[in-house]
C-alpha cells in the first residue's frame, strides 16, 4: 500500500509570467506575482474573555460585567444575577449557599452594620466593580485561623476612579387602575472623604414596596437582626395578620413609607475605630381582599362573600454603635450597643355576606437594648 501526500499552497496574485516546460512526461509551472499585488496580513490577537468568577480558599470574586444587561439600578438587583445568592423579596436578607450572610462590607468596611438592606436596595449598582463572597470569615481579625465555622459576608469593591461623595436621587411616578397616584422619591449619598466613610439614605413611597430596614411585617423570617436577638428578645409583635399572596407586594397592597438611614465609619488615630448605625422607618400599609362566590341546586341559587380589610401603622427606630480599640498587636476591645423601639397599630375588619361583621384594633410597642463587651488576647500565632 502507498501513501500520496498532497499539500496546496494557495495565495491571491497576478503572475506576471508563466515559465512551461516538458521532461519525460511530467509538467511544471513556475508563478510569478507581481510585486504590487503582494497582501501582507495584519496581526491577529484573539482574546479569552475574563472567567465569571474564580475561587480562592473560602473567597469567590464574581466579575461583574460578566452578569450586568444594564438593567440593574441598585446593588440587590446585580446580586440577584450571581450564583449561589438568594435575596428574599419581601425582606431582602441575603443567603449564600443557604447559609444567612451576616454583614454586607464596602472595600473590606462594615459601614452598614446588620441592618445591610439599606444599602443594597439605594446604593447605586454601577458603583460596583466585583463582589467577593467569603465563607468561614472570623468574627476578630485576631483569631483567622482559630476559629472554627465563621460568618458568610459579601464584600463589595468600589470602583477605583470613585468621586468623594457619590450620590443619586430616584424618581417615579404612575396611575393606579383606579386612577390614585403611586409614586416614589428615594435618594442616597455615599461619602469617601479621606477617613470619614458614610451612607445617607431616605425617601417616601406609596407603591407597596419597602425601602427601610430588613423587616418584612407580614412574616416571622429570620432576618439577620433577629437572630442576632432571638435568644434575649420576646417574639416580633408586628404579627402576619395580612394575607400573603403569590404576587409582587406592590400589585397588591397600598403603603405610605418614609424612610431615614445613617451609616458612619471613622478611625480615630491608629489604634480605634467607630461606628454608628442609625435607622427610622415609619409606614401604613393597607391591604383589602374580597371573595364572592355563587353556588348552584338544582332548583335554587345563593351568593357568599367575604370582605377583610387591614391596617398596619408600624414605626421602628434603630440606632447602633461599634467601638473597637487595639490595645497591642494581640490584643483588642470592642464595645457593641443597640438600642431599638417598635410601635405599630393594627386595625383589621372582617365582613360575610355583607351581615356578619368583626374587627379588631391592636396596639403594641416594643423596646430594647443590647450592650456587649468583648475582650479578646491572642497569646500566640499559632
Amino acid at each position: 500500500m502507498s501513501l500520496r501526500l498532497l499539500v496546496l499552497i494557495l495565495f491571491t496574485a497576478s503572475a506576471s509570467s508563466i515559465i512551461g516546460q516538458t521532461l519525460s512526461g511530467s509538467h511544471w509551472m513556475k508563478l510569478k506575482p507581481e510585486q504590487d499585488s503582494i497582501l501582507q496580513l495584519k496581526e491577529v490577537l484573539i482574546r479569552a474573555p475574563k472567567n465569571a468568577w474564580k475561587k480562592r480558599k473560602d473567597t469567590t470574586t464574581f466579575n461583574l460585567e460578566r452578569y450586568r444587561d444594564g438593567m440593574e439600578k441598585s446593588v440587590e438587583d446585580i446580586l440577584r444575577k450571581l450564583p449561589g445568592i438568594h435575596i428574599d423579596a419581601h425582606s431582602g436578607s441575603i443567603t449564600y449557599k443557604g447559609n444567612t450572610v451576616q454583614s454586607v462590607k464596602l472595600d473590606g468596611h462594615d459601614l452598614l452594620g446588620q441592618h445591610y438592606v439599606a444599602g443594597t436596595r439605594n446604593i447605586a449598582a454601577d458603583l460596583i466593580q466585583e463582589v467577593q463572597a467569603i465563607e468561614h470569615d472570623p468574627e476578630h481579625p485576631l483569631l483567622k485561623g482559630l476559629e472554627s465555622g465563621g460568618k458568610t459576608v459579601l464584600n463589595l469593591t468600589l470602583n477605583k476612579n470613585l468621586a468623594r461623595l457619590n450620590g443619586q436621587i430616584n424618581v417615579a411616578a404612575g396611575l393606579r387602575n383606579d386612577r390614585q397616584g403611586v409614586g416614589e422619591v428615594q435618594s442616597s449619598l455615599l461619602g469617601l472623604s479621606g477617613k470619614l466613610k458614610s451612607f445617607i439614605t431616605g425617601g417616601v413611597n406609596n407603591r407597596g414596596v419597602n425601602k427601610g430596614i430588613d423587616n418584612d411585617y407580614f412574616s416571622e423570617s429570620m432576618t439577620e437582626d433577629r437572630v442576632e436577638r432571638k435568644d434575649y428578645t420576646i417574639p416580633y409583635l408586628l404579627q402576619p395578620l395580612f394575607i400573603r399572596l403569590p404576587l409582587p407586594d406592590q400589585a397588591y397592597r397600598f403603603n405610605e413609607e418614609k424612610n431615614l438611614h445613617l451609616n458612619l465609619l471613622m478611625p480615630v488615630g491608629a489604634k480605634q475605630l467607630v461606628r454608628g448605625n442609625f435607622h427610622w422607618t415609619n409606614d401604613q400599609i393597607q391591604q383589602s381582599n374580597f371573595q364572592q362566590a355563587r353556588l348552584f341546586t338544582k332548583n335554587d341559587s345563593w351568593q357568599i362573600s367575604d370582605r377583610m380589610e387591614g391596617k398596619l401603622r408600624p414605626s421602628l427606630f434603630s440606632a447602633a454603635m461599634f467601638w473597637e480599640i487595639k490595645i497591642r498587636p494581640t490584643t483588642m476591645f470592642h464595645y457593641k450597643g443597640n438600642v431599638e423601639q417598635q410601635q405599630s397599630l393594627t386595625e383589621w375588619l372582617q365582613q360575610m355576606n355583607d351581615r356578619q361583621q368583626m374587627s379588631s384594633i391592636v396596639i403594641s410597642q416594643n423596646r430594647s437594648q443590647q450592650h456587649q463587651l468583648e475582650w479578646i488576647t491572642r497569646f500566640n500565632e499559632h
